[in-house]
Parts: C-alpha cells; sequence; structure tokens
C-alpha cells in the first residue's frame, strides 16, 4: 500500500540518528513485543507483495506529503534484506573496538 509514512521517516537524519529516535519509541516495550510486532509486518509485506503484479512492484509511484518517488521493489529491499548492508560499518567498528 501506498501511503506517507510517519514523519520521522522523511527527516534529514544520519542513520545512526534515525535508529536513536526509532529506538526511544520503542525503550518500553518487550522483546517478546517488538518480535511479535516484526512478525505480523512481514506476514503483511508479504501478503502486499502477493496481492500487487510485477508492475507495480517495479514501477515508480507519487505518494501525497513524500518529497520522493516510491519504488516499492527498492523499499522492500531497504526494509528488509538489504537494511543490514546499512549498518555494516557500524557493525565492523564496534567489532574492532571489542578486539
Amino acid at each position: 500500500r501506498l501511503q506517507k509514512p510517519p514523519d520521522l521517516w522523511l527527516a534529514d537524519l544520519t542513520l545512526d540518528q534515525f535508529n536513536a529516535a526509532l529506538h526511544e519509541q520503542i525503550l518500553d516495550r518487550s522483546p517478546d513485543e517488538v518480535l511479535a510486532d516484526s512478525r505480523q509486518i512481514f506476514a503483511e509485506m508479504v501478503a502486499a507483495v502477493e496481492a500487487h503484479d510485477d508492475a507495480f512492484l517495479f514501477g515508480v509511484h507519487r505518494v501525497i506529503g513524500v518529497p520522493y518517488e516510491i519504488h516499492p521493489n527498492l523499499l522492500l529491499k531497504s526494509e528488509s534484506y538489504g537494511h543490514y548492508y546499512d549498518h555494516l560499518p557500524t557493525i565492523k567498528n564496534w567489532v574492532k573496538q571489542g578486539s
């Protein structure tokens, strides 16, 4: 579904600033709640992908209130398996500091 994300997702923040803001939002939630949320969102994502054809998934879309074009296939990548790569520099630095 194409809809405007929360303002935090549109803010001009670094990855570390964005993650710190997200962390603040979930501090009071238990790990079980976060995992349950994750599983639910993943199921919704799979259902959304299955409900759309390739033309939609690989198309370019505009959403009111979003200052950039939406590419569903790229969004799916960045918010799932591709997200890991965003964190590699921080993870490598953390590992290096521990050795």
